[in-house]
């Protein structure tokens, strides 16, 4: 082989799309290393490996045209495996949200709650409460004690 042959795939790999292909094919594998200790799936696995074979090539060029459809193929597996594993997690916190509203319906303040939330007034009711446990900062209770120890005084 002559340099041009070796310069040629080199200089259209940086001059064109196929450089922002394997970029964005070797980010998927990026993803894919960071959680691969959660990952049990076949067909996600499979397509790593293609795209893999294909990153790791000496001379990748002609086979960079593959990696978009795996990419995309990887990210509907990706996606479909998330969603799989998030479905556990919405039925807990929907449990947890149902126990909450159980309890809060024994409750009288019950209406006042659920108003606040709907209302979207937690910032107003934030700020009420500091400005309520302001008098028991440090501060606040040191000169407390001190303005009683001088009555006691006197």
């Amino acid at each position: 082989m002559d340099f041009g042959e070796d310069y040629e795939p080199i200089r259209d790999f940086f001059g064109s799309e196929q450089l922002t292909i394997f970029t964005r094919a070797l980010d998927m594998l990026n993803i894919y290393e960071d959680s691969k200790t959660y990952i049990v799936d076949a067909e996600l696995e499979d397509v790593v490996a293609k795209m893999r074979t294909i990153v790791r090539m000496a001379k990748p060029y002609k086979e960079i045209p593959k990696l978009p459809e795996l990419r995309e193929k990887f990210m509907n597996c990706y996606m479909r495996m998330l969603e799989e594993q998030t479905e556990p997690v919405k039925d807990s916190i929907n449990q947890d949200r149902n126990r909450v509203f159980e309890v809060l319906n024994t409750k009288s303040y019950k209406d006042a709650i659920v108003r606040l939330y709907e209302k979207g007034n937690i910032e107003a009711m934030r700020q009420k409460s500091y400005d309520l446990a302001k008098g028991f900062l440090t501060s606040q209770v040191k000169a407390a004690w001190k303005q009683l120890l001088e009555e006691v005084r006197s």
